[in-house]
């Protein structure tokens, strides 16, 4: 069956219109670990359990990174935020922390104390911000904001058969030991364009692919861009028609 899902009031409080059936609710905090789900049974004279309790918390003792997420000095909301435990040298470790940003950019993480994290964040039609690596986590750290990497834009147009491709998904797949990826939707005419970092030294490459219903993906084509982060030229996609 179809399930569905809200949001809390300021004191926590949800309320989900559902047919009769039994569900599994379940609940996410930003930055915190999800909760238990529970079972509930909704009949014609109402549900059981009533009231639903769900306990979302951090562990006792727990630190937080907290920060923005900036494009320049502008704030970037709902952007979404992980991290990742690693070692003195940078090794990735168990343990991970995800958070989405709010509206005016601010995130937090909670991680336990004394262990090292990788952070990064991305921005749907953006990409990745630069990843930051903390010390060693013996207090809470604030102001860690998260940069949208200094990128270019692909742009392009895909088409069926001589028109515009408006339901088009497009994918930056990266090539090799190149970071990261993005992906689009193209416009009512077909056009798209998404961001891409710009690598200090050497090139990064991607594998640019659209994907059409009724039409399946397209052959895909590869972008380079080199530490001068000029902008590659215009990608055009095109088939006759629907298979």
């Amino acid at each position: 069956g179809f399930g569905t899902g809200g949001q809390t009031d300021a004191s926590g409080n949800a309320s989900l219109k559902v047919i009769q059936g039994t569900y599994k609710v379940g609940a996410f905090g930003p930055g915190l670990p999800p909760p238990s789900e529970a079972v509930v049974t909704v009949t014609s004279t109402g549900q059981s359990p009533n009231p639903v309790a769900l306990l979302v918390s951090r562990s006792t003792g727990s630190l937080s990174i907290s920060g923005k997420v900036l494009n320049g000095t502008s704030p970037v909301g709902q952007a979404f935020v992980h991290g990742f435990q690693v070692d003195a040298l940078g090794n990735a470790q168990p343990g991970f922390a995800d958070a989405i940003a709010n509206d005016s950019g601010s995130f937090t993480l909670y991680v336990p104390p004394s262990t090292r994290w990788k952070v990064q964040a991305f921005v749907p039609g953006f990409g990745p911000t630069e990843e930051r690596t903390t010390g060693l986590v013996t207090a809470s750290l604030s102001n860690f904001n998260m940069t949208l990497a200094s990128g270019v834009s692909i742009t392009g147009t895909v088409q069926v058969g001589g028109a515009g491709a408006s339901s088009a998904a497009i994918h930056a797949r990266p090539v090799g030991s190149t970071p990261g990826g993005n992906g689009s939707m193209a416009d009512q005419n077909g056009n798209f364009s998404l961001s891409v970092p710009c690598p200090s030294t050497g090139t990064f490459s991607w594998d640019v692919q659209p994907w059409v219903p009724a039409v399946g993906d397209y052959p895909p084509q590869r972008v380079t861009v080199d530490n001068t982060c000029t902008a590659p030229t215009a990608l055009a996609f095109s088939v006759t028609s629907g298979s």
